[in-house]
């Protein structure tokens, strides 16, 4: 089922276990409801698609759904129009320029919620150009749906993100610059349901704050919590409610659905969002503590209140206040011990070289919230992966306690999360997506 947006305006890896080259015993003190056995084979995503049957059941259930591909993956190709074929170029992507778009995307989230008064953001901006003009430079083009814009509706894939506001599409005639696109652009001429507003409008000011910039053409579908966001634009008919299980990997598919579920997974533990000062539009989360191995790591609860979390599908790696990445990055490694090292991936530096091994063991992982909901880590959320030589912890320090943590969409993976903002509540719910 696709959904039509007619809008007023067009603002509009696991680790241990017996192995071909003996035992690894990293893991082997825990108990075994602590630890994770998974295949290597199971790192490395497949070059075939594979859809969804959590997308089957919305359809079944006819509730408004999208199927969400990575954009840089084997499932991308179902996007294309009929007769047009998937280059390398546009669907594939060098994982360490795919991880430097992720932090240029993490730099700018921690500018806007920056505490520093609004005279040293002047002169930041004065001094930094933010890539701020492209969704893609943001590390934003991670996954995309495809969706109906005007009317008749004319369909174009694009971006779906819980870390921006605006919805928009990239629209004739381009004044300034448009980038190529495999779907044609929009033409407002031939939408009757367009219409213009002017800069000088209350609305036109509104876009100015829900972005940090004026609006120009491009592709995302914003999903955060500002009064322009699809999220508020359709609570009336979605009530605020909405869900997602994003592809487990690059080569399967996921699913985003609006309105309310007609029954909630029997998994699903809810946890209260975060009214925070700095981003209002963000989704902020109270996440109190870490264990790993079913052993709490000892960090202060003031560490993670005085950065704050978020979380949001734009982002690929999880960060965490520099204290509490330490912690955890040094007991992960104690129960991996038995593993050669492999160099650092970019910014992730815990990697492991687990060639010659059909089976690894590693450490459960689970975040604390309030309320006493834990969050246990699938597996498929804990690494990020390359090649077999290299498979690293999808976890990253930030540079400052004080930069807001952020959950990032690999940790998200095998998990539908509930957006309840009528009710202000954030849902996981463990084995709900097939």
């Amino acid at each position: 089922m696709t959904i039509t947006v007619l809008l007023p305006f067009l603002l509009l890896l696991p680790l241990l276990g017996l192995a071909e080259k003996g035992y690894a015993h990293g893991a082997d003190a825990l108990n075994h409801d602590d630890i994770h056995v998974i295949k290597t084979s199971s790192l490395l995503p497949a070059t075939t698609c594979s859809s969804s049957s959590s997308t089957i059941k919305d359809l079944k259930n006819k509730q408004p759904s999208l199927n969400i591909v990575h954009r840089h993956g084997a499932c991308s190709s179902m996007f294309l129009h009929e007769g047009e074929e998937k280059t390398k170029s546009s669907t594939e992507l060098d994982p360490k320029e795919f991880l430097k778009h992720d932090q240029m995307r993490v730099e700018t989230l921690h500018f806007k919620l920056s505490k520093k008064s609004a005279n040293a953001q002047e002169q930041r901006t004065k001094a930094t150009v933010l890539p701020v003009q492209n969704g893609s430079s943001l590390g934003t083009a991670n996954f995309i749906v495809r969706v109906g814009f005007g009317t008749p509706a004319k369909y174009m894939s694009v971006i779906f993100d819980t870390g921006s506001d605006l919805t928009w599409i990239q629209c004739k005639p381009c004044v300034w610059f448009c980038y190529l696109q495999q779907d044609a652009i929009f033409n407002p001429s031939e939408s009757t349901s367009y219409s213009n507003i002017i800069c000088n409008t209350t609305k036109c000011s509104q876009v100015k704050s829900a972005t940090g910039f004026s609006p120009s053409c491009a592709g995302l579908l914003g999903l955060g919590r500002d009064k322009l966001s699809f999220v508020s634009q359709t609570y009336k008919k979605y009530g605020g409610r909405f869900s997602y299980c994003l592809p487990s990997t690059s080569s399967s598919t996921g699913h985003l659905t609006f309105g309310a579920q007609q029954r909630l997974p029997s998994s699903v533990k809810f946890t209260p969002m975060v009214k925070d000062s700095r981003g209002p539009s963000f989704y902020f989360l109270n996440l109190v503590a870490i264990s790993v191995g079913g052993q709490k790591l000892a960090i202060s609860p003031s560490v993670f209140a005085s950065s704050g979390t978020i979380i949001d599908s734009g982002t690929v790696i999880t960060r965490l206040p520099r204290t509490a990445y330490t912690s955890l990055q040094s007991a992960f490694q104690k129960s991996m011990s038995s593993y050669p090292s492999s160099k650092p991936l970019s910014m992730l530096d815990t990697c492991f070289n687990l060639t010659g091994y059909k089976e690894v063991r590693m450490p459960k992982i689970s975040l604390l919230f309030k309320g006493g909901v834990a969050l246990d880590v699938d597996p498929s959320g804990l690494l990020f992966a390359t090649s077999i030589q290299q498979v690293c912890l999808a976890f990253v320090a930030n540079q400052d306690d004080k930069d807001v943590g952020i959950i990032g969409n690999t940790l998200q993976q095998k998990l539908e999360v509930i957006y309840d903002v009528a009710k202000n509540k954030l849902g996981f719910a463990p084995g709900s997506c097939a």
